[in-house]
């Protein structure tokens, strides 16, 4: 592998031990996080200076994702694990509030 990849290139690999070993790539910052408090940690994964923000949980024993910028048709989206919130910009300059629940993503004021 050759090339410059700057200060901002976060990779991370999950292996799963358990039966069926799988593996993911990510190349982003990620956190480990219960969003929609149902008892199971879903991964949230944030890349670049707009911040892009993917959800990827378990569903049927497949993993899923969900680009929340490009669901929301947001230019920037960020998780902040203290609150368990996304603060979403979707009208340039204006942050709004969002929570996780029953699998969704809703405005929280």
């Amino acid at each position: 592998m050759t090339g410059a990849v700057g200060a901002n290139a976060p990779i991370v690999n999950y292996v799963s031990l358990t039966s069926p070993r799988t593996s993911i790539h990510i190349e982003a910052h990620t956190i480990e996080a219960d969003i929609d408090q149902d008892g199971i940690n879903e991964i949230v994964a944030t890349v670049g200076t707009a911040a892009e923000t993917t959800i990827y949980r378990m569903k049927n024993d497949s993993l899923v994702s969900a680009n929340l910028n490009e669901i929301m048709k947001a230019n920037v989206v960020i998780y902040d694990p203290q609150a368990n919130i996304f603060q979403v910009e979707i009208t340039p300059g204006q942050l709004s509030n969002w929570k996780a629940e029953n699998h969704r993503i809703q405005l929280f004021s």
